[in-house]
């Protein structure tokens, strides 16, 4: 049986997660930078904040 196929799946499949996550942390982390002037300039609370920073990465 040739392994060849699904390994590459499965590295293409775990670079996939890793991507998303790496860019869910990065934006959730400069979210989580806005002062309170630029949060109200887009309409978000702090807690609106909080709420998007604490879902675990798999949550969009």
């Amino acid at each position: 049986m040739d392994l060849a196929r699904p390994v590459r799946a499965l590295r293409r499949l775990a670079a996939r997660l890793f991507s998303v996550w790496s860019e869910r942390s990065r934006q959730r982390a400069r979210l989580a930078e806005l002062t309170e002037a630029q949060l109200r300039d887009i309409g978000l609370s702090r807690a609106d904040v909080r709420r998007e920073t604490e879902k675990p990465f798999w949550r969009a």
